[in-house]
């Protein structure tokens, strides 16, 4: 229980920077299925 924490938020920080090097491109494919899908 003692390294899940630490684990979760490494993870987060890995999403982050996903969602931070894909950006708008991701989103805006996201929006688009949502959309016409």
């Amino acid at each position: 229980m003692g390294r899940w924490p630490k684990r979760r938020l490494t993870m987060s920080m890995f999403f982050k920077q996903i969602l931070v090097a894909i950006g708008p491109g991701a989103v805006n494919a996201m929006l688009g299925f949502l959309a016409f899908g």
